[in-house]
């Protein structure tokens, strides 16, 4: 084996690891999409084997067919990247309709009311780390744990506070 081609396998070893590696939140983001049909993949090209050789023009051709057969929402890979496309109104409309109700879960006033929580809190947790810092190694898991209760209840107390 020759320095070129044992070159070009280190380098298409490594490229795979990279394309493969696990992210526990990627994991968790394929894990979902592939609850949504769609067509059979191929490993690190996705779907896009399909489209590879297509003129621009067809790409519409290939998701008609992709509706046609797994229906309107269905789920294509390129590479690594899912993408869910829905095709009708309805689909849209119900989209729409999820999406004003988290707009309205996360309006300005509650945002703002959930900053103020998480600074106090963030300078609480900011004191304790201070005085720890002198004296060696720490777990910061029971701070965190407190700083993170502490944050969701004040939240949950500013916004529902007790009457008198």
């Amino acid at each position: 084996m020759d320095i070129m081609t044992a070159m070009l396998s280190i380098l298409l070893v490594l490229i795979l690891f990279l394309v493969m590696r696990r992210d526990p939140e990627k994991s968790r983001i394929k894990k979902m999409l592939s609850k949504i049909p769609g067509p059979p993949t191929y490993p690190i090209l996705g779907n896009a084997w399909e489209l590879i050789n297509l003129p621009s023009h067809r790409y519409m051709d290939v998701l008609s067919k992709y509706s046609n057969d797994y229906g309107p929402i269905f789920c294509t890979w390129i590479g690594t990247k899912g993408i869910v496309s829905l095709n009708t109104a309805e689909t849209a409309e119900k989209w729409r309709a999820t999406r004003k109700l988290f707009s309205s879960i996360f309006s300005s006033t509650i945002l703002d009311n959930y900053l103020q929580v998480f600074t106090k809190n963030t300078e609480i947790l900011t004191q304790k780390f201070m005085a720890k810092i002198d004296g060696g190694e720490f777990d910061v898991c029971p701070y965190l744990a407190r700083f993170t209760l502490d944050v969701v209840c004040g939240e949950f107390i500013t916004l529902y506070p007790r009457h008198k």
